[in-house]
């Protein structure tokens, strides 16, 4: 199976006063997850259909492999698609589902049946070619998606939301199996998705859109505890998003005023004095009790104004000097301390665990 990376310059797509997608710039590397996530109407499946072919750009490039394919067919991109509702046809055999794309590309007979029974092994449906797709549960008609748009031996694989159409605890498991699956075979993967989890898990690299612009490009640990703006602070995971003045500056920490509480933090861009920014921390990160005597600077007393049992997590929301409100999630262990509702508790994070954002 050949290998390709992908660039987009300067991509933009205009549906009549509406602009779809602003300025995508990108690259994805050979053999890498890439996963484009965002909310919907963020531009992310309008940038994949132009990479497969479907839409064409208003203006700027795309590159597959050294060669620009901004005005090809889709047919001619040499390109494997996975839709969101799996588009496989019911009236056909499994065997005849995979083929149709060898058949279209006009591929002989006899390495059509071999390529057809490797694709299958490849997926893990060995035996299924007679079977109709009324047949086969939702996780393997998704298999049988997989194995059509591999079957071609395309330069690069292209998935938009594969998983949502199945129930929670299937979509659990064929995320782990694609990824297993991309990962043996070594393709190139470009992945649409609205789930920040899927991303999370899957994608050697993210791009967060929203407006139909990139806001933040980058390994999954970077944007999670790097996040560029306010927007991808809160659309991946959770977050305390604070909003204050900078007080000082030292080194590469802010200490930031939030009303009566004094607090620090990360700095990634450059601030000023007296400016006004807010401090996100995510939930994990914030410790409480005892433990935030070890930090390096004093923790303000908060006092515990609710708790919710989650199971595994304990979730706490506390409120700090000068109505400031607090969300702390405590993994719920034998050696935990306990904190009562309505106690008062040093509450804190070490400062480089919690980011200054500017936008």
């Amino acid at each position: 199976m050949s290998h390709a990376g992908l660039e987009l310059a300067d991509v933009h797509k205009r549906y009549h006063a509406v602009q779809a997608v602003r300025g995508v710039s990108l690259t994805v590397g050979q053999g890498e997850f890439f996963s484009l996530l965002g909310p919907s109407g963020c531009g992310k499946t309008t940038t994949l259909r132009m990479i497969a072919g479907f839409a064409q750009p208003s203006s700027g490039r795309i590159v597959l492999d050294g060669q620009d394919i901004t005005a090809l067919p889709p047919e001619k991109r040499n390109l494997g698609m996975v839709f969101q509702n799996y588009a496989i046809f019911p009236h056909m055999r499994v065997f005849d589902n995979i083929a149709f794309g060898l058949q279209v590309r006009k591929g002989e007979s006899a390495s059509t049946a071999q390529k057809v029974k490797a694709s299958l092994e490849q997926v893990g449906l060995a035996g299924y070619e007679d079977r109709y797709p009324r047949q086969l549960s939702g996780g393997e008609q998704q298999r049988v998606a997989l194995a059509r748009a591999l079957v071609v031996e395309p330069k690069l694989l292209l998935l938009d939301e594969p998983l949502s159409a199945l129930d929670k605890r299937l979509r659990e498991e064929m995320k782990y199996w694609i990824k297993d699956l991309q990962s043996r075979l070594g393709i190139t993967t470009v992945y649409v998705t609205h789930d920040q989890s899927e991303a999370m898990t899957l994608s050697d690299r993210i791009a967060v859109m929203n407006k139909g612009r990139v806001e933040q490009l980058g390994p999954p640990r970077e944007i999670y505890e790097q996040p560029a703006t306010r927007f991808v602070s809160g659309f991946i995971g959770e977050s305390n998003m604070l909003e204050g003045r900078v007080t000082a500056l030292e080194g590469q920490q802010a200490v930031v005023a939030l009303g009566d509480t004094q607090v620090r933090a990360r700095v990634l861009r450059p601030v000023q004095v007296g400016q006004s920014v807010t401090v996100m921390v995510r939930p994990e990160n914030v410790v409480l009790g005892a433990a935030a005597g070890t930090l390096a600077w004093p923790a303000p007393i908060g006092q515990i104004i609710g708790e919710i049992y989650q199971g595994a997590i304990i979730r706490y929301e506390i409120q700090l000097p000068g109505n400031v409100k607090l969300i702390a999630e405590s993994h719920n262990t034998s050696e935990r301390e306990v904190f009562p509702v309505r106690a008062n508790v040093p509450a804190g994070w070490s400062a480089d665990s919690g980011v200054v954002l500017i936008e």
